[in-house]
């Protein structure tokens, strides 16, 4: 979370689920948009679980890259 640009209105607790070690041992994979139905299917053809959680963009003040989880 340290090189993680995080907006200041986001609360505390919800930047926290982000690191949550009850997470520990989960996979995060950032796909190309057009490529998340494949990956998923394909992930779940081999009974393993595929969700999106979010979505990077470009912050439009700055550029910087940016993660919306949804």
């Amino acid at each position: 979370i340290a090189k993680i640009r995080i907006p200041p209105l986001l609360p505390k607790e919800e930047v926290l689920l982000l690191a949550d070690p009850q997470t520990s041992g989960g996979l995060l994979m950032f796909v190309p948009q057009e490529r998340v139905e494949a990956l998923v299917r394909a992930l779940e053809n081999e009974g393993e679980g595929a969700w999106v959680i979010g979505r990077t963009h470009a912050m439009p003040e700055t550029g910087i890259p940016c993660i919306t989880v949804i």
